[in-house]
């Protein structure tokens, strides 16, 4: 059993690891896969991530003492030890369930982008990201401020919020490799195209009109629209989204 064991762990690496109040979270990633996969379904997929380089990649959560988190409905893979489960708080209906207590759980593995966060304060993220975060984080839904921004900025009306002091998983659609990371000091920031995905809690976000008339974002007639962020903070961009879609298609 032991040899088996060893076997399996000589084929993950844990590629991030953040340590929380009474928790640790880390990104694993499985080396190969050795299986032999559905040849009529699965032989293409495998190939193409294979030619992205991307790898199958689970979380682990261990909780020490009281510890907790929140995770999406049905993310729960396996856990080990005596954490008990409550399903109370919800974000848009869907049920956001609560692991606590003492012991190891696994979250389902993905052929995903993970990427960690410390959270210190506010942070808002584009919905759908969010995947778990340490139960010391309140997670919310939030609505846009004004209805330029939620018809014409293309991150929809509502948003997640993370508030308090925590670690937070978020899967992200390109390798953490590609996200740029910006700092904002009291200047704008315009972007053309709905690829930022984070900003702090203290960075106002509006949608401007373009002086060039052209954009990915228009209005009804036909001017282009900038998604403008402003304050002091970070904002997260992903420049590389758009092409990976393109990339697909070549690979197939």
């Amino acid at each position: 059993m032991e040899d088996v064991e060893a076997q399996f762990d000589d084929n993950i690496t844990v590629i991030e690891r953040m340590e929380g109040e009474n928790s640790t979270v880390e990104i694993e990633e499985y080396d190969e896969l050795r299986g032999r996969p559905n040849v009529m379904t699965d032989t293409n997929s495998l190939q193409t991530y294979k030619k992205l380089g991307i790898k199958l990649q689970r979380i682990k959560i261990t909780l020490h003492g009281d510890g907790g988190f929140r995770c999406r409905q049905g993310a729960l893979h396996y856990m080990i030890g005596d954490i008990d489960i409550t399903a109370k708080n919800k974000i848009k209906g869907k049920i956001k369930p609560r692991f606590h207590g003492d012991g190891v759980a696994y979250l389902e593995p993905e052929f995903s982008n993970y990427q960690l966060i410390k959270v210190d304060g506010t942070i808002i993220i584009d919905r759908g990201l969010w995947w778990c975060s340490e139960d010391t984080l309140t997670v919310k839904r939030t609505t846009q401020k004004n209805f330029s921004s939620a018809v014409f900025g293309g991150e929809g009306f509502f948003q997640t919020k993370l508030t308090g002091s925590g670690w937070a998983v978020i899967e992200i659609p390109v390798p953490p490799q590609e996200v740029q990371k910006l700092t904002l000091r009291g200047e704008k920031l315009k972007v053309d195209g709905p690829f930022a995905i984070l900003r702090d809690g203290d960075v106002e976000f509006t949608v401007t009109s373009s002086n060039k008339g052209f954009g990915k974002l228009t209005d009804a007639t036909g001017e282009g629209m900038l998604q403008t962020f402003q304050g002091h903070g970070d904002v997260w961009l992903l420049p590389t989204v758009d092409y990976y879609p393109v990339l697909g298609g070549f690979l197939k």
